[in-house]
């Protein structure tokens, strides 16, 4: 999904990003400043995450889910947590390194034209 949000706003700004160079901005940056934007919201999908996650942890516990056996309270694995959000930041680094790469990879000319 990270990788779709990315492409599709490089995609969007190939003018913008092939006027960035034509003034002489080197590709590296322009790559830099993708790689940033998709930092910023790998940490919002893991803060948020986390704090659906407290919340629904907080909810369960308060409210096990009830079954004949007994109440069901969650358990959890802070191993899988810590793996998902390793995972989220892999992830996001590939997905967003990929379409800025191809974007700034284009020739100026190419980029103006859309």
């Amino acid at each position: 999904m990270i990788f779709i949000v990315i492409f599709i706003n490089t995609v969007g700004k190939k003018k913008q990003i092939a006027i960035m160079k034509a003034i002489g901005i080197k590709k590296e940056i322009i790559i830099n400043s993708y790689l940033i934007q998709v930092a910023c919201l790998c940490l919002a999908g893991i803060l948020v995450g986390m704090l659906l996650f407290q919340g629904i942890t907080w909810y369960l516990t308060v409210n096990p889910l009830r079954f004949p056996i007994g109440d069901v309270p969650p358990i959890i694995d802070t191993g899988r947590i810590l793996w998902s959000i390793v995972s989220l930041v892999l992830v996001s680094i590939i997905g967003g390194y990929i379409p800025a790469w191809q974007t700034a990879s284009e020739e100026i000319l190419d980029g103006m034209r859309g």
